[in-house]
């Protein structure tokens, strides 16, 4: 979210200073019970992060803090096989790969999906979904990554931020 204040300087005219707020810390750790949102309709396939005292809502747009993820699996977006108008990795199996890594969160991308997605990710394809592991850092992204290889051999890790957005609301 950007906001812009105004500061008269000597007089002269005005100055205009644009400050970028905070990025969210990511909650990676879905046992965590700590990290508790300010945003509390976050999705159980989201990847959740603190907005801190940012004001929520109609044209604001919040995102976290840098993180890396392992991508496992994707999928083109666009399709007509359900009502939603799109592809995407199903909850069952979301929630089947969130089980063999318990501290670390499974999340799954809604692109293109009917309705209003307000969660989306950076720096990855918006044409397609995909499911993902939160890494952390890269070291500890790339020690992720060699733990899955073998379930998911094209399985790639990602730098990302999280994204909430309410433009469209």
């Amino acid at each position: 979210m950007i906001r812009k204040l105004v500061f008269a300087v000597f007089g002269l005219g005005f100055l205009v200073v644009t400050c970028q707020a905070q990025p969210g810390l990511v909650c990676g750790d879905p046992l965590d019970k700590g990290c508790t949102p300010q945003y509390d309709s976050f999705e159980p396939n989201d990847l959740k992060f603190l907005t801190g005292r940012a004001q929520l809502g109609t044209g604001t747009r919040h995102e976290s803090e840098e993180f890396y993820a392992v991508i496992l699996q994707s999928v083109k977006a666009a399709s007509t096989k359900n009502r939603m108008g799109c592809d995407f990795i199903s909850e069952t199996k979301r929630l089947s790969e969130q089980k063999l890594v318990v501290h670390n969160k499974v999340f799954t991308s809604r692109n293109g999906c009917a309705g209003k997605t307000i969660v989306g990710y950076s720096d990855v394809n918006q044409d397609y979904n995909f499911m993902a592991i939160y890494g952390g850092t890269e070291a500890q992204a790339r020690a992720l990554l060699q733990t899955v290889k073998r379930r998911y051999p094209q399985a790639n890790i990602r730098k990302m931020r999280v994204i909430l957005d309410f433009a469209d609301q």
